[in-house]
């Protein structure tokens, strides 16, 4: 309990519950249902050995026992509470299960919609405040002022996720002005296919410019359709329009 009388508990003990809690209502394919007894077969959510073999066709292990036990560490009440396992759980466990469970890694960590907060070591989380964190989009602070880390750095190092997410934009973006260009074109629509496509080349020429700025700082961009790299050539020899 935190000083406040706040339920507060452990990363591993929320990680076993929200697997348990999303194994419940995770959807059973056909093939899964096909193999269930008939008792079983309207069985909502999928059984911990169903879990143990959707992980195991991704090429990981994890045993229906393993999974059994990460499950209890999220249940005050369990009479084989395996906090050790549950502690002991891998990056590679964890990512497994959320890929298996079809649920974003952040929400196997933070209980959104819980008035709990989630201790790591010294530290404590609101649940929104952790799936910030795991997104990149907040550092943990406040941090205490003696460990002296966990300042600016972090803004440096969260640099790259910021750029990822606004290049994600513009790409959207500019997606949306080359189907707009296309629909002109295909309507004989000259004022607007000079209106979609100058929409088109301004998120060309921001894609560009941001492209340069993460390569310049040691960041690998993701390639771009051909017909947008030929076209960022083409703008980089023409003058920008007002």
């Amino acid at each position: 309990m935190t000083d406040g009388g706040e339920l507060t508990r452990t990363v591993s003990e929320v990680l076993g519950d929200r697997v348990a809690f999303y194994r419940r209502r995770a959807a059973p394919t056909a093939a899964e249902l096909d193999a269930r007894s008939s008792p079983q077969r309207h069985r909502p959510g999928l059984t911990q050995d169903e879990l143990s073999a959707r992980v195991a066709a991704l090429g990981f292990e994890l045993s229906r026992v393993a999974i059994a036990n990460i499950e209890s560490a999220g249940r005050p009440d369990s009479a084989n509470k395996n906090k050790s396992r549950a502690d002991a759980a891998t990056v590679t466990d964890f990512l497994a299960l959320a890929i298996a469970l079809d649920v974003p890694p952040p929400l196997l960590l933070a209980p959104l919609g819980d008035e709990e907060e989630v201790q790591i070591g010294t530290l404590t989380f609101h649940p929104h405040l952790l799936v910030d964190w795991l997104a990149g989009e907040t550092n943990p602070a406040p941090l205490p002022e003696n460990m002296g880390f966990g300042r600016s750095a972090w803004f440096d190092n969260s640099e790259r996720l910021r750029d990822f997410r606004e290049l994600r934009r513009l790409q959207d973006q500019c997606h949306s002005a080359e189907s707009r260009l296309a629909t002109a074109e295909e309507r004989g629509d000259d004022a607007e296919v000079t209106a979609a496509r100058r929409a088109f080349d301004r998120r060309l020429r921001d894609i560009y410019r941001l492209t340069v700025s993460m390569e310049r700082a040691g960041t690998t961009t993701p390639e771009l359709p051909a017909g947008w790299a030929d076209r960022m050539e083409e703008l980089r020899h023409l003058p920008e329009e007002d």
